[in-house]
């Protein structure tokens, strides 16, 4: 009788060890085939922009076997991130400059910088568990007004330059030094 009695609790103990890595199977695969679903989305998305094609801003909502996937594209900003150009006590090239920047649209429709948040969601007994994915994306066609416009700010920066005679051989040109005593001695003074 002792005997039966301790079957009887040894084969409900592996019973409910089977059970329970059943159940943790059927997640890992359910998160695994998730996972998938979330980078073949967040993969898309870079494809597009890498062929030049733009993203609409915006959340989008879908559905694919038992799982529910919501694409998000919104503007990039540092403070996404984490990231402050607001710091007090940084220097003016920290700070940024006033002109044209990749963080805001300006009169362009798109910013060039785009945050890509790929959410996978399903439904687990009476819980909503969910894997997401979340990248930085490079828009070429709405930066390309942008880089044209700073290439043009550079051209006109260095022509202005050039106006104002900043080249290399101004000092000797007028005058004002020997090109014998213009050079450099390497001997320490000491």
């Amino acid at each position: 009788m002792a005997a039966v009695a301790m079957l009887g609790i040894i084969i409900t103990v592996l019973a409910d060890a089977s059970v329970q890595g059943m159940m943790i199977e059927g997640d890992a695969d359910r998160r695994l085939r998730a996972s998938l679903v979330a980078d073949d989305a967040l993969h898309e998305l870079e494809g597009l922009l890498a062929l030049g094609q733009p993203i609409p801003l915006g959340t989008r909502e879908s559905e694919q076997d038992e799982f529910r996937i919501a694409v998000t594209v919104s503007p990039f900003t540092p403070d996404a991130v984490g990231l402050s150009f607001d710091d007090p006590e940084a220097g003016p090239r920290e700070r940024g400059r006033a002109g044209p920047s990749f963080f805001d649209a300006g009169p362009r429709s798109t910013p060039a910088l785009l945050m890509l948040d790929v959410r996978v969601s399903w439904q687990e007994g009476i819980d909503e568990v969910s894997v997401t994915r979340s990248s930085i994306g490079f828009d070429k066609a709405a930066a390309a007004p942008l880089l044209a416009e700073l290439a043009a700010a550079e051209d006109a920066d260095r022509a202005r330059e050039d106006d104002e005679g900043f080249d290399d051989d101004s000092a000797l040109d007028d005058g004002d030094l020997d090109p014998d005593e213009a050079r450099f001695d390497d001997r320490d003074e000491s």
